[in-house]
């Protein structure tokens, strides 16, 4: 993005998280006085939510951690419109997205049959979607959700969204407009700018 910005002669920009404005490019002005209140605006939509908050260790001694772990989060968490999950502390670091994604593939259907496919992030970086029933992996390489519908068959309510940490932070992939998703952090180490980044994932949040 930094890069991208240096190509052309003018830019602007928009966030709805301007916390972390000195990320920006150095070629880009920012007036904070015009965000004065974002972050609490963000904030009440949050707590007007009134989400449910459990607390639920990962045990990394446990046979098969990840697939123990989802099974418990989706028996107290999950309902039929729960379409994604926000890695916001980072608590399947090192067992790969492909995996997270296999896992969540054994969970889905207890929720909703109609869930096709889970979507995550490559060891690339690259979009993926993972059938849920097959296993097989289609590389979809971009965001676009007319090409993504397009090529898997399905609307966003019919598939899953799994975003790591790295992707809970600028990532903008289509949800549906009744989707609920699972935000999992961990109170010693999640600051708020991360947090509310993570849930800005679901753009309609506000809705």
């Amino acid at each position: 993005a930094q890069n991208h910005v240096s190509i052309y002669h003018s830019c602007q920009g928009l966030s709805g998280t301007p916390s972390n404005y000195r990320s920006y490019h150095q070629s880009l002005s920012f007036d904070e006085r015009a965000f004065y209140g974002v972050d609490g605006f963000i904030l009440s939509v949050i707590k007007e939510k009134n989400s449910q908050i459990r607390a639920l260790d990962f045990n990394k001694d446990a046979s098969n951690p990840v697939d123990k772990y989802l099974e418990n989060l989706f028996r107290g968490q999950a309902n039929s419109r729960t379409r994604a999950i926000m890695d916001i502390s980072a608590t399947f670091r090192g067992y790969g997205n492909l995996n997270v994604a296999k896992a969540l593939a054994g969970q889905v259907p207890k929720i909703s049959p109609e869930i096709e496919y889970i979507l995550y992030f490559d060891q690339h970086d690259i979009l993926c979607a993972l059938n849920v029933k097959t296993h097989k992996t289609i590389v979809l390489a971009t965001s676009d959700p007319k090409v993504i519908d397009k090529t898997l068959g399905c609307s966003p309510e019919q598939r899953f969204t799994y975003y790591d940490q790295a992707h809970t932070i600028g990532t903008d992939l289509a949800q549906g407009l009744t989707a609920h998703s699972l935000a999992l952090v961990d109170p010693a180490r999640t600051d708020l700018s991360r947090y509310v980044q993570g849930l800005m994932r679901m753009r309609k949040l506000a809705s």
